[in-house]
């Protein structure tokens, strides 16, 4: 299923802010969103590679933990080279977003409830099981 929707309400929601906000505005938030993303790319490859160097990977990345630990390095240099306001404006926008997520979320959640505390035999019959083998629910179909 394609989110037709949300993918014509996030456009139409660009398109008034892109018509309405001066686009030096845009485009620093913009880099500095694209800059935090690739950045938070790099750091999880390093931990990735840290905690689970054995697991199997559909890609490689070359000369690692180098290329990661530079990616980092050059996005924060680039980063820091914006004007100190980006930093101010990404930091409310991000809060707004934080406070409408869960604000939706809290009263459209379809999920259940989580146990209050699973005791130790509980958690240790339920290790191996995939979740859906947990709840009891019919296993999702790919």
């Amino acid at each position: 299923k394609v989110p037709t929707t949300a993918a014509k309400a996030s456009g139409i929601a660009c398109a008034i802010l892109a018509g309405t906000m001066p686009l030096d505005f845009l485009g620093e938030l913009i880099s500095f969103g694209t800059l935090v993303a690739f950045s938070t790319v790099c750091v999880a490859v390093l931990l990735k590679r840290r905690d689970h160097p054995n697991m199997h990977s559909p890609f490689k990345v070359p000369y690692c933990p180098l290329l990661p630990a530079l990616g980092i390095v050059v996005c924060l240099v680039q980063m820091f080279s914006l004007p100190p306001a980006t930093f101010r404006n990404c930091f409310i926008l991000l809060t707004c977003g934080c406070v409408f997520y869960l604000s939706y979320s809290r009263f459209n959640s379809v999920g259940e409830a989580r146990p209050e505390s699973p005791s130790a035999s509980n958690a240790n019959a339920t290790s191996g099981k995939t979740i859906d083998e947990i709840v009891g629910a019919e296993p999702r179909k790919p």
